[in-house]
């Protein structure tokens, strides 16, 4: 008798642990649904469009941002990332990130492929990433490092680097998803040997009013994290999107340091515009684009 009632009582225990193992280690994944696609996001962008942020740190500059859309005819596009970014706990005295990336989408608007070349210290990087039915080809140099991988990659999943953290959808406090990430972090710390994607969990959290260029604007306020809890350790950025579904600031959180993005123009181009278009920053000699 003793025996079947601790047999029922160690049951019912470990019942419980693996409910408990389940509810917080397990169920938080499930509340994430897929992410928002390049079709989404070019649903509304008919003509080529460019914007222009500036990064802030403490209220002081710290770099900036120029993002070129360019949707074409057949159905695919190209979205260009120009960054200029002062690094403050850069190793080497050069604290100047530079970056250029150009994403590529199909006439199925889905991603065909990513490159970015950045550079700091004089030392540049390359990046690309190739998609291949359900995996992406991951591809790194710099310097006589190199290194090729493969990574799970869904035909509709977007790929963010942190600049580029939201892709449309509607949007309503409550709604989350997961989104792929290259954490072009790791590059300031000289690094490429731990680049890698990962999965950043997004929360639409709450509707904030914000102040962009000196006016009260309501917005998404999204939260971006490395881990689907609440936990305030794991924020990556957080992301404030106007009604009409445009990121006008971000909050990145690098290392110790905090830094604001703020959207400061946004035009529409022509078709020939775009195609000749130019960043407003001066890249250093050597540099090549993607």
């Amino acid at each position: 008798m003793n025996r079947v009632i601790f047999l029922l009582l160690a049951g019912a225990f470990w019942a419980v642990m693996m409910a408990l193992l389940v509810q917080r280690e397990v169920l938080p994944y499930l509340e994430f649904r897929d992410p928002p696609t390049y079709r989404s996001y070019l649903r509304t962008i008919r003509e080529p469009e460019v914007s222009t942020q500036s990064i802030l740190m403490s209220g002081s500059p710290a770099g900036s941002i120029e993002t070129l859309v360019f949707p074409k005819e057949d159905g695919s596009a190209e979205i260009r990332t120009w960054i200029k970014f002062d690094a403050p706990d850069a190793p080497s005295k050069d604290r100047t990130l530079w970056m250029a990336s150009r994403t590529r989408v199909d006439s199925d608007q889905r991603l065909l492929r990513y490159d970015a070349r950045a550079m700091q210290g004089g030392i540049p990087i390359t990046l690309s990433a190739v998609r291949n039915g359900d995996k992406a080809r991951m591809e790194v140099r710099a310097l006589i490092f190199h290194r090729i991988w493969e990574v799970p990659f869904d035909n509709d999943a977007i790929l963010s680097d942190g600049f580029l953290p939201y892709f449309g959808g509607r949007l309503a406090v409550g709604k989350k998803w997961r989104v792929k990430n290259l954490d072009w972090k790791q590059f300031g710390g000289g690094d490429p040997n731990r680049v890698a994607t990962s999965d950043l969990f997004a929360t639409v959290e709450e509707r904030k009013t914000v102040q962009i260029q000196g006016k009260p604007m309501v917005c998404y306020e999204i939260v971006f994290r490395r881990a689907p809890t609440r936990d305030e350790d794991a924020i990556s950025h957080i992301v404030y999107v106007n009604e009409s579904g445009v990121v006008v600031a971000t909050t990145l959180f690098f290392g110790k340091f905090v830094f604001d993005v703020r959207l400061s123009e946004k035009r529409s181009l022509t078709r020939m515009e775009a195609e000749s278009y130019r960043p407003s920053m001066r890249f250093p000699a050597g540099f090549a684009e993607p």
